[in-house]
């Protein structure tokens, strides 16, 4: 064993953080320093130039462990688990030449003062303030570690008799078996005449987990002794997706498929040139949720539960391709330290030992979430945040001690992959992606069950690790087998619960086939799992697929370039049993029908419950009182800080994310793609939740739910009501009478009353029915449980991408603004974010009063944003009226005149409640004609408020001011939650500087000010018909490559995918190609610094080394490096004349991944890109998290002196700047780009390719077409 210590000591947050722990646990002020180290074990030991590339990739030297005295503690990756990690670097390895390694793994070593006292730091309660339990492993000798857990975990249970064997694994396992399923098998095995292996019993509870198979919503129920008509699940279909002209598949796949429009579709050919297929595509769509890992470890939790999500559409049909996602959190009280709210002040309740605490998941969770969205390559668009805990007695609360994370999204197939094969006898059963190895065992089963500290080892052993840029390695064979013109897939299925032991059962088991199955072919990473670890644990990013034998040779040279790997492990077979084998010894033996047949039909038997319906009188409070506290309740504050992290534009089809306008204000409505590159149509989706409501009347819940997701999504031009499809996520401790009765009477009231009669259908969705955490405290039972929450997700194609209306005042005081009431003029405040921070005991809560009116109101306002008769719209919801008036008048950054026409003492529940309704913006001259449209559809509306220069919120009564604040300090009250959590996350010098800035009413925004006039480009390629060749260059975990393929097809190039095995086969040339573009991405996931893995691979292997660089020495050809291939780009400066003096990229500032829309000037240069162009001012996407240019001065003053500073970061005042959060990453004097001496290299964080249609603009300023546009074309006017 090799161990490397790097020669710097760490300085992040995380020893801050620690040693805050140690301090308000230990009452001890204790200094150490933490090193990264690096175990290297080695088939062959390391050549001394092996040796020395070693080093140089890890920036470390030899640790003398054996003659080390100091006191220390190592911190490791999990005993049997390969972090994501340590699988990039042996590929970053393995690519560099070093062929000898086995296995690497990064740890941490943290040092102690010799004075310090060795027994504390081997004190359970001190040490497990440095690692992650369920993470990571601790040890107190360097040569304790060693990858593998080394001790045997078979285990062989005695019993007397098949059911007793049974039983005794169902408790030891965690197998949540009930008691009709031990029945069951006690029966079959019974007739097979032999006990059941546990690798069986196993496969069995995963397959048949309440997870997997959503037990409850099948059964029968038996209400106040009468049967009802209809299962949960039947009552959802009678929403009738499969009548609807719509839907296309539901509730038959991994996702629901609807229907969507032809599109332009660029994809990689079979000869690798990029080109546009116009193809008849359907939407995917699907949501998930991850709640009991993300309890447990809410990074991985989060991560992997994005991630799963991401399969599950990838998997549907024979392969379909993820396209946006969306992301939302439930939790408990936050308690933010320093920032105690009233409202949680001497109510909120502690956690058992193992569970993250409601911050530890809104920090962690998002992080994880958005690490994985953005690693893989896909823009997170839609959200939500809600916090809540609510005292029931002395022993039981309300809250989300059991977080809800939900992860979901939306993506495209083809018409002809939409549907999955029939598998035939022989045909191979193929595993796509990462090795097996000990994580998530048993997942689907822990998952089904309440959280309890009997669970605990069950929790630690299903907690996943994750690899998004596996993920997205398996998502680019996905992508070429499908775009095959015959499709080589016949069927597809995500590794999700259950692993294996699930996936493939369920693969041929469409298809009515057995399986065999050798469980030696199966890929591991631990050499020391058991049949039953290898076979059912969770590891994720695998796919299971089967294809024809003759198309192996096709599908192999796929995954080859794509560095993807994958293994036969077994074929199908007509006889209907499933073996899982190796040489000498069968595992599983079962017919199939054991597996899958019928247990006997469910039965559920409840009575009736009553509600309580109390109003409560507000009118003693003080307005602005409520106001502050209103805006900071979580539900209602800016949920910037989760929104920044996540990367929202890859793929270059975002057209509206969470950011609105100039000011970048986070409260959009929904999230809009484009269909294609063409812009003219494309996809929305939006999300409901009014869990708050719940509490008290979970039916009305489910129903504003609905009305909200709607409400929300008809912002965008959608025309027809029945092109939403919605998915329905339910949450429920399922526990108790009055849970029960309600969750069944949501669902009949959502389908009958609203769904089926809006004509909506609800295609796809999923149940968590154990939404209860218990824990025992000072002899005390405690036990805290969801209310009923239902959330609605809704997906629409969008017909227009001009039409949108946005959340926004536009700064126009010849407008109006129009108050649309849906609630039959009801002013209910239970379960609002005022009875919230109030702590009011208020029952009395929103419900949907006309449903006919509702489609009224939706049908006419479509009507209007078609006609361009609206310029702004934002629904009401949490926080109120007030709230709805306050967002648009932040993001507008506009002040605003409120109308107050009612009782004074009403106020409160006027401006406060949550009733549905809406707020829109009109032109004067069309403030008649909208209000009579409105009017004769039977809905209420009136002017509420005109706009003012005073950039002051003003109410108004009979003239008379009634209250007024200044709209800076209202909307720094609304962005303080997100600051203070970001402040504790981030660097907080960067949260600080980016909270002077909210809401100046100085702050110029986004603008375009360009100096250049727009090119003619379909003039000057409709005579120039030459296309030069330009290699869209990438290597593993790249995901930029579409959108820098389409700005350069777009701008008259032949664009060619060209990854690194191509050339090192021999496949492509450089030689062949006038450019060349280095895109962005993660390669290799960022391993050992952002750009290093993929340089070095360059650097390292002869082929690409010689063929680089004599690309590079021929200065006729051009260079362009975006983001991650501007990181590569900075580590090649020793094969690129005149770049010696270009910066490095390190990580940014703020310490966190950053992704904004941000202002730049362009500076006059030698980059062949930036012709014409200097002296522009034009906001352009940022998304990154090592993008801080680095260097010395005085290469600083020579790139300025040679015209190499291409583009710098700019302030209001439009200079150069290095204040965040204007320079998003801190780089020196504002560099954002940088040339060559000759400028035929260029290489920029920010991206230009994700700007490239002027609909993509928070701003236009009256634009016609991008100015990014330019950009490309001087490249193309270049070679002319």
């Amino acid at each position: 064993m090799l161990i490397l210590r790097e020669n710097k000591v760490s300085k992040t947050q995380l020893n801050t953080k620690i040693q805050k722990k140690v301090s308000e646990n230990f009452d001890i002020n204790v200094s150490f320093s933490m090193f990264y180290g690096y175990y290297i074990d080695l088939r062959l030991d390391f050549t001394d130039e092996e040796y020395k590339i070693a080093k140089h990739l890890l920036l470390s030297d030899i640790f003398d462990t054996k003659n080390n005295s100091t006191k220390y503690l190592l911190v490791t990756p999990r005993l049997g688990v390969e972090s994501s990690w340590g699988s990039k670097a042996r590929d970053i390895f393995y690519a560099s030449g070093l062929n000898s390694l086995r296995s690497i793994e990064k740890v941490k070593i943290f040092i102690f003062p010799d004075n310090f006292d060795m027994r504390t730091i081997k004190n359970p309660c001190f040490y497990n303030l440095f690692f992650d339990k369920m993470t990571e492993s601790v040890f107190f000798n360097f040569a304790d570690y060693n990858f593998s857990q080394s001790e045997s975990r078979e285990i062989s249970y005695e019993s007397e008799g098949i059911e007793s064997y049974i039983r005794l694994c169902n408790e030891k396992l965690g197998l949540a078996l009930s008691n009709e399923e031990i029945s069951y098998l006690t029966v079959s095995y019974g007739d097979l005449n032999r006990e059941p292996t546990d690798v069986e019993l196993m496969m069995f509870a995963q397959v048949n987990s309440e997870h997997c198979r959503h037990k409850i919503f099948n059964s029968s129920w038996i209400i106040d002794g009468k049967k009802k008509d209809n299962t949960l699940f039947q009552l959802i279909k009678s929403t009738e997706p499969e009548k609807s002209d719509n839907v296309i598949k539901a509730y038959s796949d991994n996702s629901a498929v609807t229907s969507s429009f032809k599109t332009n579709k660029l994809i990689i050919e079979k000869n690798n040139n990029y080109s546009y297929k116009n193809i008849d595509t359907h939407s995917v769509i699907k949501v998930e949720t991850h709640n009991h890992p993300t309890a447990i470890s809410p990074f991985s939790g989060a991560s992997t539960g994005s991630g799963g999500e991401i399969r599950d559409e990838a998997a549907t049909g024979r392969g379909s391709k993820t396209k946006a996602g969306l992301c939302g959190f439930n939790v408990s009280n936050l308690n933010i330290p320093g920032f105690l709210q009233p409202w949680e002040e001497g109510v909120s309740i502690s956690y058992p030992e193992r569970i993250a605490s409601a911050l530890e998941i809104m920090i962690e969770g998002p992080l994880g979430a958005s690490a994985y969205n953005n690693e893989f390559g896909r823009p997170c668009l839609v959200g939500y945040f809600r916090t809540l805990e609510q005292k029931i007695n002395s022993e039981s609360y309300y809250g989300y001690h059991k977080p809800i994370m939900i992860a979901g999204g939306f993506g495209s197939i083809d018409n002809k992959n939409y549907k999955k094969l029939n598998i035939g006898h022989s045909d191979l059963i193929i595993v796509l992606g990462g090795p097996s190895m000990l994580v998530g065992l048993g997942g689907g089963a822990a998952s089904s069950k309440h959280s309890s500290s009997k669970n605990e080892d069950l929790d630690f052993a299903s907690v996943q690790r994750e690899n998004p840029e596996m993920e997205r390695r398996c998502q680019e064979v996905i992508d070429r087998c499908s775009n095959l013109l015959n499709n080589i897939i016949i069927s597809i299925h995500d590794v999700g619960a259950g692993g294996l032991s699930n996936a493939i059962p369920e693969l041929v088991n469409d298809s009515d086939k057995g399986a065999i199955i050798d469980i030696l072919k199966i890929p591991i990473a631990d050499k020391s799992l058991t049949p039953l670890e290898i076979w059912c644990n969770e590891s994720q990013e695998r796919y299971v697929l089967s294809i024809k034998d003759i198309d192996i040779d096709i599908f192999e040279a796929i995954c080859h370039r794509e560095n993807c790997p994958f293994a036969i492990i077994g074929h199908a077979t007509d006889n209907q049993r499933f073996i899982l084998k190796d040489d000498s010894k069968y595992y599983i033996d079962l017919p199939m029908k054991l597996l899958f047949g019928e247990k006997g039909e469910q039965q559920i038997c409840v009575n009736s419950s009553n509600l309580v319906e109390n109003s409560y009188d507000y009118s003693k409070f003080e307005f602005a009182d409520c106001l502050n506290k209103v805006l900071s309740l979580p539900s209602v504050a800016s949920k910037q800080f989760l929104i920044t992290i996540g990367d929202r534009s890859v793929g270059g089809l975002t057209v509206q994310d969470q950011l609105i306008g100039p000011w970048q204000v986070p409260v959009a409505d929904c999230g809009i793609t484009s269909n294609d590159f063409l812009f003219n149509a494309g996809e929305a989706m939006s999300i409901g939740e009014k869990s708050s409501i719940a509490v008290h009347d979970p039916v009305s819940s489910g129903e504003m739910a609905i009305c909200e997701a709607i409400l929300n999504i008809c912002s965008a031009p959608i025309s027809d009501l029945s092109k939403i499809a919605l998915s329905a996520n339910w949450m429920s401790s399922f526990d108790n009478e009055f849970d029960k009765y309600n969750l069944y009477k949501t669902a009949e009231s959502i389908t009958s009353n609203i769904c089926n009669k809006l004509g909506v259908t609800i295609p796809v969705g999923k149940d968590s029915l154990s939404m209860k955490m218990s824990w025992s405290e000072n002899d005390k039972e405690i036990n805290v449980k969801s209310p009923n929450t239902l959330i609605i997700s809704a997906f629409s194609s969008v017909y227009s991408l001009k039409n949108i209306v946005k959340p926004m005042f536009i700064n126009d005081t010849n407008t109006s603004i129009i108050f649309i009431d849906l609630s039959e003029e009801n002013y209910r405040t239970g379960g609002s974010a005022l009875s919230q921070v109030l702590r009011t005991i208020d029952t009395d809560c929103p419900k949907v009063e006309n449903i006919e009116n509702f489609m009224n109101f939706f049908n006419a306002t479509q009507h209007l944003i078609k006609n361009n008769m609206i310029l702004s719209y934002h629904d009401r919801s949490d926080g109120g009226l007030i709230t709805t008036l306050l967002e648009c008048s932040f993001a507008g950054h506009v002040g605003i005149d409120i109308d107050f026409t009612k009782d004074l003492n009403d106020i409160n529940k006027y401006m406060f409640n949550e009733e549905l309704g809406v707020v829109i913006q009109v032109s004067n001259k069309l403030v008649k004609e909208v209000c009579k449209i409105y009017s004769d559809n039977n809905i209420k509306n009136h002017i509420i408020a005109k706009l003012n220069n005073s950039y002051d919120l003003n109410i108004l009564k009979d003239k008379n001011t009634i209250f007024s604040s200044s709209l800076e300090n209202l909307h720094k009250t609304w962005h303080k939650t997100s600051y203070e959590i970001q402040k504790i996350r981030d660097n907080a010098k960067s949260a600080d500087n980016e909270f002077k800035n909210i809401g100046n009413k100085n702050n110029k925004g986004l603008y375009i000010d360009k100096s250049f006039s727009d090119p003619e480009i379909n003039q000057f390629f409709s005579i120039n018909k030459t296309k030069p060749k330009i290699a869209i260059l990438r290597e593993q975990g790249i995901n930029g490559h579409y959108e820098m393929a389409n700005a350069f097809s777009e701008n008259g190039f032949d664009a060619v995918d060209v990854t690194m095995n191509s050339l090192i086969k021999k496949e492509n040339n450089l030689n062949e190609f006038q450019g060349a573009v280095f895109c962005g991405g993660f390669s290799y996931g960022d391993v050992l610094g952002a750009g290093r893995g993929w340089a070095n691979k360059i650097l390292h292997n002869d082929i690409l080394m010689k063929s680089f660089s004599e690309y590079f020495d021929n200065l006729d050809k051009f260079s362009l490096g975006i983001c991650n291939g501007c990181q590569t780009l900075s580590n090649l400066k020793s094969i690129i004349p005149g770049s010696e003096n270009w910066p490095n990229f390190l990580q940014n500032k703020s310490e966190r991944f950053e992704s904004r829309i941000t202002m730049v000037s362009i500076a006059k240069s030698n980059s062949i890109f930036f012709s014409e162009m200097d002296g522009s001012k034009l906001p352009i996407v940022i998304s990154h998290g090592e993008g801080r240019a680095d260097l010395m001065k005085k290469d600083y003053v020579k790139l300025r002196g040679n015209n190499q500073v291409c583009m710098n970061y700019i302030d209001d005042s439009g200079k150069s700047t290095e204040s965040y959060p204007f320079n998003p990453n801190g780089s020196y004097n504002g560099i954002a780009g940088v040339s060559s001496s000759s400028g035929n290299v260029t290489l920029m964080m920010p991206h230009p390719e994700r700007l490239i249609n002027i609909k993509q603009f928070p701003t236009n300023d009256n634009e016609v077409i991008s100015p990014w546009s330019k950009f490309f074309y001087n490249a193309r006017m270049h070679l002319k």
